[in-house]
């Protein structure tokens, strides 16, 4: 089974500076929000990082860079944004930081979903460029059922949407009452759950992590059966892409790799990732990266037969 680290459409938003920065990062919400983004809470998981940044003073600029380096360490794979007056100012010096992937100006933020939409889909359309240049046919494709996630499987694959196969047991983890609400505007205890998911109480109305492991490996559990049986029979072989979400992803790799509950979250995991795992007699090998999003031009040829 192959499992493609895609871009799903959740997005955190964090704003920096002075009351004129508030309304603008409202109106960047509702562009997102019309454009099909969830929005959820500026902690690990999501997908797309919108720092609304200040340069008033020598303290709004470390905090612009600090909010910009901490949403990348957080998934190291999202999509992190910069906007406003400080990308005004120091623009060129972001544009070279690794840790920032789109940089839009003060007079620009009108343009963030486009911005996005363009990044997005030149991450797809490269992994969909890897997969047909390494001959690769897929026998089944699941995605869960969020738009973007669909969009990225379809591009991928090079199947049509209305064959992919729609399983929500690998959508993202729900987190309740606090999708769609800003980072800032959480209580105390929610604010230290999503920073710290592995040691911090499960607030009310969140999907815990043993049940967010316990749901993606049903669905690991039931291609693992059907791998067998089709083994058993001498039938043959398939080659399955899934296409995920960030913390699912992590909730995977636990059960795969074993990886220990804490050091799962410093797991690199870059949008539009490609990892491969083989099933034999049921069991599950070890995963390993065939293509990085990010770093394309690094990744070499491997088997992928399953």
């Amino acid at each position: 089974m192959s499992t493609e680290m895609s871009t799903v459409k959740k997005a955190a938003l964090h704003n920096l500076g002075c009351r004129v920065n508030s309304y603008e990062m409202e109106a960047m919400q509702q562009s997102l929000e019309k454009a099909g983004y969830e929005i959820v809470p500026f902690a690990p998981g999501a997908d797309v990082y919108v720092i609304n940044t200040c340069t008033v003073t020598n303290i709004a600029d470390r905090k612009s860079r600090q909010m910009l380096h901490r949403a990348k360490k957080m998934n190291p794979g999202a999509i992190v944004v910069a906007v406003g007056c400080y990308v005004q100012v120091r623009g060129e010096e972001l544009a070279k930081d690794p840790d920032v992937d789109i940089v839009i100006g003060s007079s620009r933020k009108s343009d963030l979903v486009k911005e996005l939409r363009r990044f997005e889909r030149a991450e797809a359309e490269r992994a969909g460029a890897f997969v047909k240049a390494q001959g690769l046919v897929f026998d089944r494709v699941y995605s869960s059922h969020l738009s973007r996630a669909v969009d990225t499987a379809a591009f991928v694959s090079g199947w049509e949407r209305d064959r992919i196969r729609i399983d929500d047991r690998i959508l993202e983890m729900d987190y309740g009452p606090s999708d769609g609400v800003r980072f800032q505007d959480l209580s105390a205890p929610v604010r230290s759950f999503l920073l710290d998911p592995v040691h911090a109480p499960l607030p009310e109305g969140f999907e815990s992590l043993s049940h967010l492991e316990e749901r993606t490996g049903r669905f690991l559990w039931d291609l693992a059966e059907e791998a067998a049986e089709r083994e058993r029979q001498g039938t043959k072989e398939e080659r399955i892409l899934a296409v995920t979400h960030g913390v699912a992803i992590r909730a995977m790799l636990r059960r795969l790799d074993g990886i220990d509950e804490e050091k799962i979250w410093k797991v690199r995991i870059d949008n539009c990732d490609l990892r491969r795992t083989v099933c034999r007699d049921g069991v599950y090998a070890r995963t390993e990266p065939v293509y990085r999003g990010t770093e394309p031009q690094t990744m070499e040829r491997k088997d992928h037969s399953v």
